[in-house]
């Protein structure tokens, strides 16, 4: 950038990863998941990429260099490994979705599988990872999760069920108690519908929904449709604080898709 313009200057910042997914700056680090480190022997794994801010920052800029990392788990940077469960799908996808709660705690899944993780680092910057979902216990696939303040919830996009649900922060040695949002079947979106829903962001009392449209095997998701990329659910604070509910239908709990022509 320059001051309030972009430059259209695009630098590359680090090398080697296999399938960058979700970026989160945290403090004094920038953390980066990995969907599929393609490890050998190993039936699918991902995990998390932390790199110091300055690094990051300096990386790719005039006189530094891109960062390379290592390859097969071995670069120090890689800060969590997890190893995926065969599960349901089938599917050995790692590690997805970032999201981080006032008390620094770092969450995030397991694509292939649904299993949930709080990253909680030490003084020191070493990252104790605890599971606080087990793979496919009530559902089987993590895809963008966010942490909403104002409802103090954190929100996981299920793409392979066109699902949203959420569960409240854990404390250490607690497991997450999930409850369904919303879920829908197999449509093509045009009707406001979730269409594999892969990351959301509360804004307000409006949650917005990405539709990532991408029939993988085994999903209720079975064809690519005519683009229909965004969801709208209208959250109330003042159900949740009363009735306990997530959300307070309006014409049905969606405000309509946003429909994107030409591809």
């Amino acid at each position: 950038m320059d001051g309030d313009k972009p430059t259209g200057q695009v630098d590359v910042v680090a090398t080697g990863l296999k399938l960058a997914n979700a970026l989160l700056w945290t403090k004094d680090r920038m953390l980066v998941s990995d969907t599929a480190l393609d490890l050998p022997g190993k039936f699918g794994a991902g995990g998390v990429w932390a790199f110091s801010s300055v690094e990051a920052l300096q990386a790719g800029t005039e006189g530094h260099e891109a960062i390379q990392v290592k390859p097969n788990g071995t670069d120090e940077r890689l800060c969590v490994i997890k190893e995926v469960k065969k599960v349901d799908r089938g599917d050995n996808s790692g590690w997805d979705g970032l999201t981080e709660t006032p008390d620094g705690t770092i969450y995030g899944g397991n694509f292939g599988n649904g299993e949930l993780y709080a990253i909680r680092f030490d003084a020191a910057g070493k990252a104790d990872v605890e599971t606080i979902h087990e793979a496919g216990e009530t559902f089987a696939c993590c895809d963008g999760v966010f942490y909403d303040r104002r409802t103090n919830r954190i929100y996981v996009n299920d793409s392979a069920q066109n699902a949203i649900l959420a569960f409240k922060p854990t404390k250490p040695g607690e497991k997450a108690v999930l409850k369904t949002v919303w879920q829908n079947g197999n449509t093509d979106g045009e009707d406001g519908m979730l269409d594999q829903p892969c990351e959301c962001v509360v804004i307000g009392n409006k949650m917005i929904i990405v539709n990532f449209d991408w029939p993988f095997p085994g999903m209720v998701n079975t064809q690519f449709d005519t683009p229909s990329t965004l969801s709208v659910i209208k959250l109330s604070g003042e159900s949740i604080a009363k009735k306990r509910t997530i959300f307070t239908p309006k014409r049905g709990p969606f405000l309509g898709g946003q429909r994107r022509k030409g591809g």
